[in-house]
């Protein structure tokens, strides 16, 4: 008979088997070893910032004469001021974030290093993707707040628009958005999103022309297309802000959909479902019948860590106890 062959005879063993009988032999306690116990907290360790590299990008960096490590946190809040989520790297004084202007996406990197020469720290910041307008802003609120001087730079800011303008460019962009090619879909859902933060006018003009049920189709068949999902719902939040015909529209539609986004792992995606529901708890507080949707919104935006996010949930935990 050939031989038999297994795993071990090429040298090679099923680590999940390791694991399992390790797991049945070794309690969690005996792996605290006195040296794992007695090292010191991650928090409390100091880092040292890397040094300049040779290359650094020549628009988007600017040097102060702050401690490295303190000019680190200071970054941090700067940045989260403007509505940035950040993934924080500090021993290699290194943070990821992410923004979503108009719900679109935009990814960038901030570092700060030391300067031994002019005894400084640079700060430098690096996009990945999204929208080099909207970066340049960021960039410059952020060097605003170590250079006053950079705030006199203009910033761009979204052009207003006339009542027939308005009426135009929102025939245009519905049609692109019913587009069955999702980049060509996503651009003009993003415009929409844009337009909907402007005036009362525009906003009007918006919802008579139809685009809440366009929206509310993007939040429900487009989920996992996160291009056309975000900017859907951040449209949504705008124009249901202060309308109760809009919020009854979303509530008919969509509600029980929005309270299981609460519970996605996107935080524009919560915060902007947090926006939608918490204004459909204020318009409809004597009509809303599906409490379950709004209980089940609350336990979600409760277990965030999203300042938006938990103030969301107090407000709609106070429209609930107000219906009852």
């Amino acid at each position: 008979m050939p031989p038999s062959f297994t795993p071990e005879s090429y040298g090679w063993h099923d680590p999940y088997t390791s694991v399992q009988q390790f797991e049945k032999t070794k309690a969690i306690e005996d792996l605290r070893s006195p040296l794992i116990q007695s090292f010191p907290n991650a928090s409390s360790v100091h880092s040292v910032a890397p040094a300049v590299p040779e290359y650094i990008d020549p628009h988007y960096h600017f040097a102060c004469k702050a401690q490295a490590t303190e000019l680190y946190q200071t970054v941090i809040s700067t940045v989260k001021r403007h509505g940035v989520d950040v993934e924080s790297k500090p021993e290699k004084f290194r943070m990821k974030c992410k923004s979503y202007p108009n719900g679109a996406l935009l990814c960038f990197v901030v570092r700060v290093y030391r300067d031994t020469k002019k005894s400084e720290s640079v700060v430098e910041c690096q996009r990945r993707t999204g929208c080099v307008l909207r970066f340049a802003e960021l960039y410059k609120a952020l060097k605003g707040q170590f250079i006053p001087s950079a705030l006199s730079i203009a910033t761009t800011k979204d052009v207003e628009m006339s009542h027939e303008h308005a009426q135009e460019t929102t025939q245009c962009l519905l049609l692109m958005a019913s587009s069955h090619f999702v980049d060509v879909k996503s651009k003009a859902v993003e415009a929409l999103a844009s337009l909907s933060g402007q005036d009362r006018n525009v906003q009007d003009i918006l919802i008579k022309s139809g685009s809440v049920s366009l929206l509310l189709e993007g939040c429900a068949k487009f989920q996992k297309v996160e291009d056309v999902h975000r900017p859907s719902l951040t449209a949504l939040a705008n124009l249901s802000d202060g309308r109760a015909d809009v919020c009854r529209t979303i509530a008919e539609k969509n509600l029980r959909c929005l309270s299981e986004y609460t519970g996605k792992e996107n935080p524009h995606v919560v915060r902007e479902c947090a926006r939608v529901l918490t204004n459909i708890g204020h318009n409809l507080k004597d009509t809303l019948r599906d409490m379950d949707c709004m209980n089940t919104a609350v336990k979600n935006l409760s277990r965030s860590s999203d300042p938006l996010a938990l103030r969301c949930a107090q407000e709609l935990e106070t429209c609930i106890e107000g219906m009852s």
